[in-house]
């Protein structure tokens, strides 16, 4: 008797019969807040497409960390519905894609935005005569006209200053839209605090000089 291997291969998801949603396109950086991904996978003549392991959510592109998802729920596989549950403790844009058997699923994709509201320092660079310094220990001290710009690299990645607003809590020290430092006039002992709110969600990020005074 003739024996030969049978090799069952899955009918691709259609994109005109599928879909890929969240009930969440923003949440909280800090596993508080939660969204759902419902996916919906037929093919061509909207047949269901049915699996019970293979599947998951991954992203792609530019990684937004600390996001977790959850084991996919097949309970409804019978129609082709798959779910899973998404929390992050990171900042950015998550792009999520469903892949089966490492096979990306009729183009689909959907995205997350992960905001955080907490202040973070400043942890980059401040531009200075033609040098780069560290933000952290500049300045000591300065004098009056003197300035100093805050790099990009002082707030989240894929982030410039254009995506921030600047305000400073001393009168005596300005800082325009581009995150540029002046020292205005005379000061005084009391800390100097740079605050950068985002314009469109994320970390307020502050810098406090470890010396705010003029000499």
């Amino acid at each position: 008797m003739q024996t030969v291997d049978i090799s069952l291969v899955a009918v691709p998801a259609d994109a005109s019969q599928s879909i890929l949603k969240n009930n969440q396109s923003s949440l909280k950086g800090d596993f508080t807040d939660s969204a759902e991904l419902h996916l919906v996978l037929h093919d061509i003549s909207g047949n269901p497409i049915k699996v019970s392991e293979g599947m998951e959510f991954v992203q792609s592109g530019t990684n937004v960390p600390y996001m977790k998802i959850s084991a996919i729920d097949y309970s409804q596989n019978i129609n082709g519905d798959y779910k899973a549950t998404v929390t992050g403790d990171g900042e950015g844009i998550a792009t999520l894609i469903p892949v089966l058997n490492g096979v990306h699923q009729a183009g689909l994709s959907t995205t997350i935005e992960f905001i955080s509201a907490e202040t973070r320092p400043m942890t980059g660079t401040v531009s200075v005569n033609g040098a780069n310094l560290p933000t952290a220990s500049f300045p000591s001290q300065g004098f009056t006209g003197a300035y100093y710009q805050l790099n990009n690299d002082n707030f989240a990645p894929g982030k410039t200053a254009a995506d921030y607003s600047f305000s400073s809590s001393a009168s005596w020290v300005g800082v325009d839209a581009t995150g540029k430092v002046t020292f205005k006039n005379d000061g005084d002992s009391n800390t100097v605090i740079i605050t950068a709110p985002p314009r469109s969600g994320g970390a307020i990020y502050q810098t406090v000089p470890p010396e705010s005074r003029l000499v």
